[in-house]
């Protein structure tokens, strides 16, 4: 059931317990992981580095969380389990954007190759 609903929402599997969600250039927009698929949670994670800002990877975050939540009969909340507010998603949204902005004054534009071997965290 677990890994239906991961693969009816647009992930391809990349190791054990974790998944891609890929732009039609197959360049890397978040990923999904789980401790296993017994698990009760399954976490999204956005890399903006590797994530280039048109494709608009945050929405596709709240999309595939609301996708998933739906399909399994789950909540969506935030890493402390409580639930994401309007509140909330606007204050990310605008730091999201002013890390955007930031990371382009400095040259590293999301999604490049330059950002991602600049912020690269592996």
């Amino acid at each position: 059931l677990v890994e239906a609903a991961i693969a009816e929402a647009g992930f391809a599997p990349v190791a054990a317990q974790r998944w891609h969600r890929r732009d039609g250039q197959g360049r890397v927009l978040f990923a999904l992981a789980s401790g296993s698929l017994l698990a009760d949670k399954l976490v999204l994670e956005l890399d903006v580095a590797t994530a280039p800002r048109g494709a608009r990877p945050f929405d596709q975050v709240l999309e595939a969380a609301r996708q998933l939540g739906a399909r399994l009969g789950a909540r969506v909340v935030d890493d402390n389990g409580r639930e994401i507010t309007p509140t909330a998603l606007a204050a990310i949204e605008a730091q999201l954007e002013t890390l955007y902005e930031q990371m382009a004054t400095a040259g590293s534009e999301a999604g490049s190759l330059r950002a991602q071997r600049r912020y690269q965290t592996a």
